[in-house]
């Protein structure tokens, strides 16, 4: 006969295990609005669901805080060194604002890991939105949605009625009918196979707009409802699959952008350096002198050279650059250009350069024209 122990310890610590957890499902249902859903297969796993959940709260915080963090950039790489800039450097040209905000934003995105090894998370595309009224010297307010643009099948599109691999012989398959009526079914002879007269068009493989429109079975859609997801993996008798709606607001207000921009004017960590070597280091006035620039940084907001004389009068060399694509600053950009002088004289060329953080660098080399 077994003998069943009772520990009064072990209940107490039960009982407060419970509440934990009902305070915890309180909070998040009484003080979110989100709409979530979720799908378990079988088991009663309240601790994996409570996490499932917490780790939607922080995706979607650290979207919030990656769209803010790349609006500051942004603004900071535009001119605006204070929020009493935002009317004259972002608001004229709000496009190009969120054009190289959402890079950033992207970049800073795929950064993202989730607290656990077990679950997995998926952020849907963005598109980002600034309303003129709400863009000032006051703040910059840009509203986000969870972003996709699909094609599907058509709405009553003709399907046969019962599938036409199940049936056996040439009667049966012949008698199968579409939904609105005509023969769905075909007979092969050869494989003695039963397959369908007319195969729907694949429309949720096309990804342009334009081709998805071509076929009169396939209609195109933009959705701004898209969900960030948590996924836990496929446990021994469960699964969780939480959806948490992508759609906020975010408020890039004076306090926040003025602390930034502080802290980037007395960043000193990646200064930029600009070289200038120029070739023969003598020569006539019939002589070609070639200019080779090198320009290395965090990045690049302007670069710039020009010739002066014996006598301070200045000329400048316009660069051209030796690789268009390439945008990687911190191993070198190079630049070249060529030039040939009437007088002769001593000069010095300089170049001037500057990163998106306001840092300055500049170098001189000295050739003579005989």
């Amino acid at each position: 006969m077994a003998t069943i122990i009772k520990s009064r310890k072990g209940q107490g610590l039960g009982f407060v295990a419970v509440i934990i957890l009902v305070a915890l499902l309180y909070f998040i249902f009484r003080y979110n609005t989100e709409a979530y859903n979720f799908v378990m297969t079988a088991g009663d796993q309240q601790a994996h669901l409570v996490t499932s959940y917490v780790e939607t709260e922080k995706a979607k915080f650290f979207s919030e805080t990656a769209l803010e963090q790349a609006a500051y950039e942004t603004a900071w790489k535009c001119g605006a060194t204070s929020c009493s800039d935002f009317s004259a450097k972002v608001c004229n040209r709000t496009d190009e604002f969120l054009d190289n905000t959402t890079s950033i934003f992207y970049s800073y995105l795929s950064r993202y890991e989730p607290s656990m090894a077990d679950l997995s998370t998926s952020f849907p595309d963005y598109d980002f939105s600034i309303d003129p009224a709400k863009c000032n010297n006051n703040g910059i307010e840009i509203e986000a949605f969870g972003f996709a643009q699909f094609c599907y099948l058509r709405a009553g599109y003709p399907f046969p009625k019962v599938p036409c691999i199940d049936q056996l012989n040439k009667t049966d398959c012949d008698a199968v009918q579409l939904t609105t009526g005509g023969q769905a079914c075909k007979w092969d002879v050869a494989k003695e196979f039963c397959g369908e007269l007319n195969t729907a068009p694949d429309c949720e493989g096309i990804i342009d707009k334009s081709a998805c429109e071509t076929n009169s079975d396939c209609r195109w859609d933009i959705s701004y409802s898209e969900n960030i997801n948590v996924m836990s993996i496929s446990l021994s008798n469960y699964q969780f699959s939480i959806d948490s709606d992508a759609h906020f607001i975010e408020k890039i207000d004076c306090t926040g952008f003025n602390k930034f921009a502080e802290t980037r004017k007395n960043v000193q960590a990646f200064k930029p350096v600009c070289t200038i070597g120029v070739q023969p280091p003598s020569g006539n006035t019939s002589s070609i002198f070639a200019f080779n620039v090198v320009y290395k940084g965090e990045s690049l907001n302007a670069i710039d050279v020009k010739v002066t004389n014996s006598t301070g009068s200045e000329s400048k060399i316009t660069l051209t650059e030796v690789d268009i694509a390439d945008k990687d600053y911190l191993d070198g950009k190079y630049y070249n250009a060529t030039k040939t002088f009437a007088n002769a004289d001593n000069y010095t060329a300089t170049v001037a350069c500057s990163d998106a953080s306001r840092h300055t660098a500049s170098s001189s080399k000295s050739f003579k024209v005989t």
